[in-house]
């Protein structure tokens, strides 16, 4: 795929969206393929109950904020594909309305 230009000269590298795109999705699947362990073991394996508890409550809150980043970085890994999609569905609209206008142009010097 090419870069996009606009009409004020700027351009998309939609080639490095995709990438962007695909790259962010890569790291999400392993981080969500990962578990937080939680702790457990009976109290006693880590000296002291209240050691335990609050090593469980750590763990469950780190898996849910692992969600929370998967979540987000999913939907960030989308966004960056689905634009590289729009970009290039629009750049295809822009070159089809250039080629009506000029066959119609064209047809009209027919003479």
């Amino acid at each position: 795929m090419a870069d996009i230009v606009s009409g004020q000269g700027f351009r998309v590298d939609v080639d490095a969206l995709m990438d962007a795109g695909m790259g962010v999705s890569d790291v999400i699947d392993g981080v969500a393929k990962e578990k937080i362990e939680r702790a457990d073991g009976p109290p006693e394996a880590y000296g002291h109950d209240g050691l335990a508890a609050e090593l469980a409550e750590f763990c469950e809150q780190g898996q849910q904020a692992a969600q929370y980043l998967t979540e987000d970085g999913m939907l960030l890994a989308r966004v960056l594909l689905d634009s590289a999609g729009e970009y290039v569905s629009a750049d295809e609209a822009g070159d089809a309305i250039l080629r009506d206008v000029a066959v119609e142009e064209a047809s009209q010097w027919d003479g």
